[in-house]
């Protein structure tokens, strides 16, 4: 079977989250621009060795969070190498 637009799903391997990197936290009951913003403290690889989850640094402390519930915001950079 041939496709004239190759399916990307599954086939290559996406850039992990890392300490540093500012992201939206995703939240069901809120609209996509209340989202609150906030910076990844540490990651938690799984047994394969993948990004599976992040504590994030929130304004009220440490939370726990799924990768899937997470929105990485592209282009905004390590806040530490910020100048």
């Amino acid at each position: 079977m041939y496709l004239l637009q190759p399916r990307s799903k599954w086939h290559g391997s996406s850039p992990s989250l890392k300490p540093g990197e500012v992201v939206l936290i995703k939240d069901e009951h809120r609209k996509r621009s209340c989202w609150p913003k906030e910076v990844v403290e540490s990651v938690v690889p799984g047994p394969d060795g993948l990004v599976r989850r992040a504590r994030i640094k929130t304004a009220r402390g440490l939370l726990d969070r799924d990768i899937r519930k997470l929105c990485l915001l592209e282009g905004v950079g390590d806040v530490d190498n910020m100048n």
